[in-house]
């Protein structure tokens, strides 16, 4: 195996743990998206960052190995408790039989007719926001894209996910956002304990409990029947178990609620944004959106039909996930020895794959940091390696909303290019920060003009 960046790093009273986090933490505290494509692409394939403890798996064979062929050898672990502080023990953190019995609890939620309307729901909301966008076109004023985003998609998962005033949602939504904002995600990937005492913590576990103050008075409201039934709220409560007769507890209903709201609404507020932040350096293709949105949508609402007759407008969404994609990094623990492509992997490892980094491989993405919607016409898809590219994650644990995802994303921006033309304003530095997902630094201002 490449013996990665620091092999030989030794400080015997240190325990292998803590040393393994020594070797790695220069790189990825510095800039951890450069440290991961310059180890695969100084070393290769699969690289030890730090030997006999973290291992960088970038090929889609290695990916498809631990995701897909020996996934139950490869297990969430240790790897996610600092996520599980907020989340708790749902789809995203959970393991084993507890991870098999939830999902097949929360998969009803997840009907056709569920998503429909949920990504109807999104559809109307996406509506509005366009309206405002074109409003401030004709009085001249830009928008922060960014701070627009991250409102339609809290908007829409908390309306799809609870049953409450707009007040109280817009406050549960604020203190998610802010427990998201002390998750770690490198830390937690790399096994590494942050300490209760820490002033992030604190504000965490106070997030925390104002977050299960919220919901499990939603909860109580559910079970008392007060709550839209279509909501997954509802569908989370009343669903019981095909095989086993049993349904939720209020505790599993709040960890699934938490984990839907965090995946749906991080992720499609990144995905979002990166592609209209890239349509905005790139014309041509924001054109080709936009005769696209015009031919099929006319004037009229949006509705989660009208997405399959989107294609121009769906490949420009997963070549920006193929760039920025919103789950950067999965980590899983090795549970017992294994090979990868031929090189060991010691029990108890943890391994690292980055969509971030394979989706910029270059044996399988031709100039790969240029932002090129074509690589996904049908034809090009299909001769690629299928876990070349995989944004939702990959075999039994892929993400359980990633078809819904497929469906509302280009609703959205087919409605904002319906709408408007945007260019980034001037002066600006946009790059990708790392949190849970890949987020830009702050206000990110686009000018408008109004559609014709």
């Amino acid at each position: 195996m490449a013996p990665g960046p620091v092999d030989g790093f030794r400080v015997p009273f240190l325990s292998p743990r803590v040393r393994a986090y020594i070797r790695v933490l220069p790189g990825v505290a510095r800039d951890p998206l450069g440290y991961l494509l310059w180890a695969r692409e100084t070393y290769g394939d699969v690289v030890a960052l730090s030997p006999g403890r973290i291992h960088l798996i970038s090929h889609p064979d290695g990916v498809k190995h631990v995701l897909q062929d020996h996934h139950t050898n490869y297990c969430k672990g240790r790897r996610y408790k600092g996520i599980t502080k907020l989340i708790g023990e749902g789809l995203l953190t959970s393991d084993g039989e507890v991870w098999k019995k939830q999902r097949r609890l929360s998969q009803p939620a997840f009907r056709t007719a569920q998503v429909a309307a949920m990504v109807n729901s999104t559809a109307s909301l996406a509506v509005k926001m366009a309206e405002d966008w074109r409003a401030a076109a004709l009085r001249g004023e830009s928008v922060d894209a960014f701070a627009a985003t991250v409102r339609l998609s809290m908007q829409a998962n908390m309306a799809n996910l609870f049953d409450d005033t707009p007040e109280v949602i817009d406050e549960l939504g604020e203190i998610l956002a802010r427990a998201e904002r002390e998750i770690n995600l490198i830390s937690d990937g790399l096994g590494v304990k942050i300490p209760d005492y820490l002033p992030g913590q604190r504000r965490l576990r106070k997030a925390r409990a104002e977050i299960d103050q919220h919901i499990y008075r939603m909860i109580r409201r559910c079970r008392q029947g007060s709550v839209r039934p279509e909501s997954l709220l509802a569908q989370l409560v009343h669903h019981k178990d095909e095989v086993e007769g049993d349904a939720m507890t209020d505790e599993q209903v709040r960890d699934q609620l938490v984990t839907f709201f965090n995946a749906g609404y991080d992720t499609s507020t990144a995905a979002v944004f990166w592609t209209i932040y890239l349509l905005s350096l790139h014309p041509e293709e924001q054109e080709a959106v936009r005769r696209e949105a015009i031919s099929v949508l006319g004037g009229r609402h949006p509705t989660h039909s009208d997405a399959a007759a989107l294609p121009a407008t769906t490949r420009a969404i997963q070549e920006s996930m193929r760039l920025y994609p919103p789950g950067w990094l999965f980590a899983r623990e090795s549970v017992q020895a294994d090979s990868i492509m031929g090189y060991h992997i010691p029990a108890g490892s943890t391994v690292m794959l980055s969509p971030y980094v394979t989706h910029r491989h270059p044996e399988f993405w031709n100039a790969p940091g240029e932002f090129r919607p074509a690589r996904f016409l049908p034809e090009a898809a299909a001769a690629r390696h299928k876990m070349a590219y995989f944004p939702f994650g990959a075999g039994p644990r892929q993400c359980i909303g990633g078809g819904m995802a497929m469906a509302a994303l280009p609703l959205i921006v087919a409605t904002i290019a319906r709408a408007v033309r945007w260019q980034l304003s001037p002066g600006q530095d946009v790059h990708p920060t790392v949190r849970i997902v890949l987020k830009p630094a702050g206000a990110v201002w686009f000018q408008l003009t109004a559609a014709t």
